[in-house]
């Protein structure tokens, strides 16, 4: 376990050191911060003393082991446009990011393996066909138009829910159920196809003739081998969660760490942009990591050698 751990480990330098290289190449392609920062009078010697200022006046590759070289000793650069250090920019807008994403996982978690293991127990029923129709539903609407009709509704004509920003529980419900439509309707589906299959097999059927009831069967044997390919898929959704957070952030004006990337992005803040680069493809490698070893609490016939 310990050596499959190090050599994930070691994939995921080489994976994060390949990312950082490529955004920080494609950051600087998309033009010249200068004349963002800078007013349109401004004098050559003006611009060539902010290009010195922050080192963009060396050659690319200078400028990113620059880079490797402070982020080693944990300087992730100042952000051009907020004159602060990157790093804090990040940290003061992660946890507004990590509410809405986690709050949106774990309804759809919740809701999507309890929908699925009923709509499994109840196959063939109204229930049953009533979830299917609902979870393809969800599954075709596009996140930005679930978040425009859910302002138009409940915000705008209904008032119960505000329209914007991040001022408590109320403000989390329309942002956190739009995020959560998508892997909610993918794990309701994984989940009742994987204990159709699961309560089909030899020792189902065994339980059966011993006269176990079905409710214990499903909730208490099938379900534990049921979510192996749930927990697969979950890892997966939870990464795609950090990816469409940028877009409902955005709508909603949740000030979290996906539309600062967006303002980043027009700004041209590159400082920000490596850094949030880097935490995002940080989160998402553990996360992958974490979702491989809780593939061995759940089924013990799987073990790394």
């Amino acid at each position: 376990m310990l050596n499959y751990i190090l050599k994930r480990l070691g994939l995921a330098a080489i994976t994060i050191f390949g990312v950082l290289l490529l955004i920080f190449v494609a950051a600087r392609a998309s033009g010249d911060v200068t004349l963002l920062m800078l007013p349109q009078d401004a004098t050559d010697e003006m611009i060539a003393a902010f290009r010195a200022q922050h080192g963009l006046d060396q050659p690319v590759i200078v400028q990113f082991w620059q880079f490797l070289m402070g982020m080693l000793s944990g300087d992730f650069g100042t952000s051009l446009r907020y004159q602060r250090p990157a790093i804090e920019v990040i940290l003061q807008r992660l946890p507004a990011t990590l509410e809405l994403t986690l709050s949106a996982f774990g309804l759809a978690l919740v809701l999507g393996v309890t929908l699925g293991m009923l709509s499994a127990y109840w196959r063939g029923s109204l229930f049953d066909r009533v979830i299917r129709v609902v979870a393809i539903m969800l599954q075709s609407m596009p996140g930005f138009w679930i978040a425009i009709m859910a302002i138009l509704v409940f915000a705008v004509t209904l008032g119960w829910l505000p329209t914007s920003g991040r001022s408590g529980f109320l403000s989390l419900i329309m942002p956190a159920v739009t995020l959560a439509t998508f892997p909610l309707s993918g794990i309701l589906r994984m989940t009742r196809s994987s204990i159709l299959e699961t309560i089909e097999s030899e020792y189902v059927k065994f339980l059966r003739i011993k006269g176990v009831p079905e409710s214990t069967i499903l909730w208490r044997h099938a379900l534990r081998n049921a979510l192996i390919p749930v927990i697969a898929l979950c890892g997966l959704q939870l990464g795609n969660l950090m990816g469409g957070a940028v877009i409902t952030e955005t709508i909603f004006n949740w000030p979290g760490l996906g539309s600062l990337m967006i303002e980043s992005f027009v700004s041209r803040d590159y400082p920000v942009i490596q850094v949030g680069v880097l935490f995002i493809a940080t989160l998402l490698i553990l996360l992958n990591l974490a979702v491989d070893l809780l593939f061995c609490v759940v089924d013990p016939r799987i073990r790394y050698a």
